[in-house]
């Protein structure tokens, strides 16, 4: 099914004029909901034919108001996940049991940005919340990334792609590039490895032990970085299912 709207919250970002533009080019219906308005959707938007992209709040609702759900990785994708992508030791726990660790961790908020997420020198240095600590947490070994790929996948197909979260000083290349998109497609080819039909994928390469999974995160709630924007809606029409 064609894509025939894009549904964004009123809050402007660099994101969303993207998106916006080339919907233009495209003609693709763009409409900002207002705070309030999310059940209100413009004529003809169904489950199929509508892509959705913003915050966490704003996508559920906008998947509830078209009578669906928004696909999210489930919250113990990383901690499930074989050793062999991840390179790392990671574990899914609450808030409050992650404030007895005695030791350097980082920590990461599963679901929403209670917390920023980094390397805590203790459990004790992490922040307080809103919502107590019952909240779930990964807790995982500290590493260096020496550089990361943001993929979005649509049927265990990597659509479009692009570095971010480059140190100063590094230089990306072709090279990289394309070897951060063939570690990739070995995790999408494992189908003991569970993934939404819709998805974004981050990937890099921690220093002394290579490419290793970052991170899944909600293709609707996700930053497209540097990723072919068209290419990016036509995997968020994806991120919501009835």
């Amino acid at each position: 099914m064609q894509v025939k709207h894009l549904l964004l919250p009123s809050r402007k970002s660099r994101d969303h004029e993207v998106l916006s533009e080339v919907c233009f080019w495209a003609g693709i219906d763009v409409t900002r909901i207002e705070p309030g308005d999310e059940t209100q959707l413009p004529r003809g938007c169904i489950i199929g034919n509508t892509a959705v992209r913003g915050g966490t709040t704003f996508c559920r609702k906008m998947a509830e108001a078209l009578g669906g759900t928004a696909l999210e990785p489930a919250d113990d994708f990383l901690s499930a996940l074989s050793r062999v992508y991840t390179n790392r030791a990671i574990a899914l726990t609450s808030l409050a049991e992650a404030r007895r660790i005695n030791k350097p961790q980082f920590v990461k908020p599963v679901n929403d940005k209670h917390f920023l997420a980094g390397v805590y020198a203790s459990g004790e240095h992490l922040p307080d919340t809103k919502t107590g600590d019952e909240i779930a947490v990964l807790v995982s070994d500290p590493v260096t990334w020496r550089c990361e790929y943001r993929t979005f996948v649509l049927d265990r197909n990597v659509i479009t792609s692009s570095s971010y979260g480059l140190p100063d000083g590094h230089q990306q290349t072709e090279h990289e590039h394309a070897e951060a998109l063939a570690f990739t497609d070995s995790v999408l080819s494992d189908l003991s490895v569970i993934l939404p039909k819709a998805v974004v994928l981050d990937v890099g390469w921690i220093e002394g032990s290579g490419w290793s999974v970052v991170e899944a995160n909600t293709v609707t709630m996700s930053g497209i970085y540097d990723c072919e924007p068209l290419a990016v809606i036509d995997v968020l029409v994806h991120g919501i299912a009835g």
